[in-house]
């Protein structure tokens, strides 16, 4: 991959997270974002868990994204037009969103405000489990919420409650 295809491709994924932003300045507070490294390390990944009447409903935001713009070329479309598309393609379950969660809120603008332009946090990969701070792509640590780790998907619950990477690795592998 090329050093300007790497770069579009952070920057294009980095939309996802200012989109997310986006919907809770519109007032859907209800959206969560749980980034990840795929298992090879080479693809970041990013889930919106959305807390819709109290069912929790997941949309793989990078799988999304990709279906509306090319990831690996300059990005045309604007976060906030990001943010129309993706409203118009949920609107039934973006109705039901809109729930007062400040203090998310809040530490999700603080975490952007970390971030250099195309770097990517993330709460957890096959090297690193979830805790109560996300790593980025430049090898920062960003503090979570005290309860944020509960939101951590895709590991098995008896690899969550272990710190022991060699034990997550196995679990994750089924080796």
């Amino acid at each position: 991959m090329s050093k300007n295809h790497k770069s579009h491709y952070m920057v294009n994924m980095q939309k996802l997270l200012y989109m997310a932003k986006e919907l809770h300045d519109r007032g859907f507070h209800d959206i969560r974002v749980v980034p990840s490294l795929s298992p090879s390390g080479l693809s970041w990944r990013c889930t919106f868990l959305l807390n819709a009447k109290s069912k929790k409903i997941e949309i793989i935001a990078s799988s999304w994204i990709q279906k509306v713009m090319d990831i690996y070329k300059p990005g045309r479309i604007t976060v906030k037009g990001m943010a129309d598309m993706f409203i118009r393609e949920h609107a039934a379950l973006m109705e039901e969103c809109s729930e007062p969660e400040s203090q998310y809120v809040a530490w999700y603008a603080g975490m952007l405000q970390q971030l250099e332009e195309g770097e990517l946090p993330y709460a957890y990969s096959d090297s690193f489990s979830p805790s109560d701070y996300w790593r980025t792509s430049k090898e920062k640590s960003i503090r979570t919420l005290a309860v944020e780790n509960r939101y951590d998907i895709k590991v098995n619950p008896v690899c969550r409650a272990t710190q022991n990477l060699q034990k997550l690795n196995t679990c994750i592998s089924g080796t």
